[in-house]
């Protein structure tokens, strides 16, 4: 695999004490390690890390899923002005508003400083302070669209985002509306062009501590920052005394949740009629969330990534172009379900059962491990077990392929 991840020297990243880095591999497993360094050997990076003998060791990058140096804790609460700016090309970074105009925003970023974007780059704009009252942004919108805390839903054209509040032209009022900061809720402007696509080959995603997220290629680390090329083009220096973890993307990792089906099978009505019904149950599978929603949870744990999905349901992924060597996955019910699923989680390798458990939501989560080698379709069924649909969440959490 050709690699665009460069590195200009060493980045070395020293934990406050031993075991407090977590390296999670492809195939070795997690490693405990007290500091760690990404350098470039020959063009191919690689990790090296120390563990808590004092022992080095190197591992190539491509080989790593992830590095965990701290938890991420986003702010609970805030002032009007903290913000959180999410960006077509995934980055998303906290800060407080700034001055700024029809054609740009100005923030001032705890982890980078002064940020300025321009607000084509900028797909959403959010409220810390106002946080539990966000909602996505409705489909098929053709305007910019603003969500206040009276739940008003304004639509025109986005002048600015300041300090001094987000100001519009009404499409309905036919006038210009100010919006003061401790009533925004929401920001949500009209894409016009395609999002950045990333790179073919690895890539990062480096997560600090505020939450902040930013996609790219590392280019090396110099004065305690690590340098970001981010898919924009532009650097990002990011301090490391910041950083909660960095993602790879494009290794010998591919999550499920990263993907998107080639066909998809749901009904969460036990009883499957031919014709649908208007009180037909609607329970779509999310990615990297529960269906219910929520962040992926069961067996005292939470994950980051996988499929969450609600009994009847089938996902069925085409791999004959992946060459990928093994599934893996942890199958469990959702904390969501409240303790009453009862589900029969199936796996298919070319239309054959690989595995087949039925589990309750007292039960543990099952580790599922499976080889793939000259599979061409692989399909994930979630079916009802013994209690009808009540509390069927169900979770294909960390689902991942392995090159």
């Amino acid at each position: 695999m050709t690699n665009c991840l460069h590195l200009l020297g060493v980045l070395c990243l020293a934990a406050p004490a031993q075991g407090d880095v977590i390296i999670v591999t492809a195939e070795r497993g997690t490693i405990s390690a007290s500091s760690f360094g990404i350098a470039s050997a020959g063009g191919a990076p690689t990790l090296t890390y120390s563990d808590a003998s004092g022992a080095t060791a190197e591992l190539p990058c491509e080989e790593i899923d992830q590095i965990q140096v701290a938890n991420a804790r986003p702010p609970v609460s805030g002032s009007p002005g903290l913000v959180e700016i999410e960006l077509t090309s995934g980055d998303r970074f906290l800060g407080t508003l700034r001055s700024g105009d029809e054609s740009r925003i100005l923030i001032m970023s705890a982890s980078l400083g002064e940020i300025e974007t321009v607000f084509e780059r900028v797909r959403a704009i959010r409220s810390v302070a106002n946080a539990p009252l966000v909602q996505p942004r409705p489909a098929g919108e053709s305007e910019d669209f603003i969500l206040t805390r009276s739940g008003e839903r304004g639509r025109g054209i986005l002048k600015s985002v300041t300090e001094k509040g987000v100001l519009y032209e009404s499409t309905i009022l036919q006038q210009d509306v100010r919006v003061p900061l401790e009533e925004f809720v929401a920001v949500y402007p009209l894409e016009i062009d395609a999002p950045p696509r990333p790179p073919d080959t690895l890539y990062a995603v480096a997560v600090l501590k505020d939450s902040s997220q930013f996609v790219g290629t590392v280019e090396g680390a110099s004065e305690g920052r690590m340098l970001l090329r981010s898919l924009y083009g532009e650097e990002r220096k990011l301090d490391i005394s910041r950083l909660a973890s960095v993602f790879f993307k494009n290794g010998k990792v591919v999550y499920l949740s990263d993907l998107s089906p080639a066909r998809v099978d749901e009904n969460a009505n036990c009883i499957r009629v031919d014709e649908p019904l208007l009180s037909d149950l609607e329970i779509p599978w999310k990615g990297d969330a529960s269906a219910a929603g929520g962040p992926i949870q069961f067996g005292g744990k939470t994950h980051r990534k996988g499929i969450g999905v609600h009994a009847y349901s089938s996902l069925t992924y085409d791999l004959s172009a992946g060459r990928f060597r093994r599934f893996q996955c942890a199958a469990g019910l959702d904390d969501c379900g409240r303790g009453l699923g009862n589900v029969v989680f199936r796996v298919l390798l070319d239309g054959e059962t690989a595995f087949e458990r039925a589990l309750d939501a007292e039960q543990n989560p099952v580790e599922v491990s499976i080889p793939l080698e000259g599979v061409r379709e692989l399909t994930l069924i979630v079916d009802f077990g013994q209690r009808a649909n009540q509390g069927d969440y169900a979770d294909w959490a960390s689902a991942r392929l392995i090159r």
